[in-house]
């Protein structure tokens, strides 16, 4: 069993950095870049990072990742330390039993490492290629996470409820925590906010912006104590850390390709529930820092992340997700970001 697996049965308040959200985008139309997780994930553990996150889209030119366990399953072998999550997998677009399975797969493979993320989605192609109704997601999911936490009892048992009708079910193997692989949920509208402080292990909210972040912390805290232990308020933080220009380029530049695959995907949805407006002026690569919500020097940076989480102070745990892992096919570009923020940033977050 894991370091953090064994830490899961006896969690104590404290903060936890992550890094990603890694999705295998190839900017520039080559293959995709999976092949780079497993090294950065590796990288990740090495400059002391508590957990690697990896996100879910479907159908996209660029290849971004479909297919979240079946990577994290190759960054299990490669890593032994790091907590690995999915950020957030499309939760309808699975059948709940190979969810179940193959979620207690990776957390088998990686010793206990996994959390699973989940979330309803937005994107009506997504749904449409997979013949899913759009209709219910929210009691669909509201439904899963009880049924992935009988499924990962092991017996054989019977389900009646919105995601899953069936009788004598078993699934094997078992997660290696006798409690189950931790599911955190994400969203934004606040039923989806009190769905995840009423039903998960933790809520990862998507975008640090100050006004999302102060309404996630009073929506959750209406239905979940602050100081539970056994659960955690998330955050992804765009972080732009201060290099050459070369690297400070490169960062824009994959940031500038992945956000504007996100703005048209988004076009005519309010996937943030109201909080975030489009931007006056149009999307472009030296424009793309309005965006990140750290930025600077190391300093700077450490500075900007404490004040971006000061809303989530009274929780038991927090976890940081630094959001830097961009669109590049540069493994070395890469791997140099993520040692500089291990170096420079990290240290001041502890």
């Amino acid at each position: 069993m894991s370091d953090l697996a064994r830490a899961r049965a006896d969690q104590v308040g404290h903060v936890t950095v992550g890094l990603g959200l890694f999705t295998g985008q190839h900017p520039r139309g080559g293959r995709p870049l999976y092949r780079q997780a497993p090294e950065l994930a590796h990288a990740a553990e090495a400059n002391g990072f508590d957990m690697f996150w990896v996100s879910e889209h479907h159908g996209l030119a660029d290849g971004y990742l479909p297919s979240p366990l079946t990577l994290l399953a190759a960054v299990a072998m490669r890593t032994r330390r790091i907590g690995l999550g999915t950020g957030l997998a499309i939760a309808p677009l699975y059948h709940p039993i190979r969810l179940a399975e193959d979620a207690a797969v990776v957390d088998d493979l990686s010793g206990g490492r996994l959390t699973l993320g989940l979330g309803i989605g937005y994107a009506r192609h997504e749904y449409a290629a997979f013949d899913v109704g759009h209709g219910g997601r929210g009691a669909r999911l509201a439904d899963l996470v009880g049924f992935l936490r009988r499924a990962w009892q092991g017996d054989a048992f019977d389900w009646d409820g919105p995601a899953i009708s069936a009788r004598g079910l078993r699934v094997a193997p078992r997660p290696v925590a006798e409690t189950g692989v931790p599911v955190w949920l994400g969203g934004y509208a606040p039923a989806a906010v009190r769905r995840a402080g009423t039903l998960a292990d933790g809520y990862l909210i998507g975008r640090g912006d100050r006004p999302i972040v102060e309404a996630a912390a009073a929506q959750v805290a209406s239905v979940r104590a602050p100081g539970d232990p056994t659960f955690t308020m998330g955050v992804n933080l765009l972080v732009a850390l201060a290099g050459t220009p070369e690297q400070d380029r490169a960062l824009r530049d994959g940031f500038h390709h992945q956000q504007a695959v996100y703005e048209r995907i988004q076009q005519g949805l309010d996937v943030f529930a109201g909080h975030v407006q489009d931007p006056a002026t149009p999307l472009t690569p030296a424009g793309a820092h309005r965006y990140f919500h750290a930025v600077g020097t190391a300093d700077e940076v450490v500075d900007q992340i404490r004040r971006a989480v000061e809303p989530l102070r009274a929780w038991a745990n927090v976890h940081i997700v630094i959001r830097a892992l961009v669109p590049e096919p540069d493994l070395v570009t890469q791997l140099a970001r993520v040692d500089r923020l291990g170096e420079r940033v990290l240290p001041g977050l502890a």
